[in-house]
């Protein structure tokens, strides 16, 4: 496992555009890639602007299975259609740090992440989320994307 920074942020909430991905953790990148990419054409149609890069909200895991809200992040609440939903990003105290790697290799931030919590008595809670931060369509070398990974804090 690579070494991780982990360090301790406040987040402000953020109105969120997204879609609800339902997948197992093998389908993950590809079928976040796709719902990026919907949500995106959508955006554009209407000539939204995102506030940051794209993200992943991870909100369960049961038999296999990930349900994830997939979107971007705006300045004000923009109406869905159809599939794509309005949501939010949380607010808080959160545990960040920086992935550099294939997507595939995520687990491992998530795994610092929770062991750094064990061994300084930080409590998480709530969804943790993905922030990608290069666009795996423009950055062909896999093991240069940057993710930045976020995890609620009690």
């Amino acid at each position: 496992m690579s070494e991780y920074l982990i360090e301790t942020r406040r987040v402000q909430p953020r109105s969120l555009l997204c879609k609800v991905v339902i997948c197992t953790e093998e389908e993950r990148p590809r079928a976040v890639q796709e719902a990026i990419a919907e949500v995106a054409a959508y955006l554009e149609e209407y000539r939204v602007e995102p506030f940051g890069p794209a993200v992943a909200i991870y909100h369960s895991t049961i038999a296999g299975l990930m349900e994830l809200e997939v979107g971007f992040p705006l300045e004000y609440v923009f109406p869905g259609r159809g599939r794509l939903r309005e949501s939010e990003l949380p607010s808080g105290a959160v545990a960040w740090t920086c992935h550099v790697g294939p997507h595939e290799n995520l687990q491992e931030a998530y795994q610092a992440i929770s062991l750094w919590a064990l061994q300084t008595g930080h409590d998480l809670a709530g969804p943790p989320w993905d922030s990608y931060v290069s666009d795996p369509l423009q950055v062909r070398d896999v093991s240069r994307l940057v993710t930045e990974v976020y995890w609620p804090l009690r």
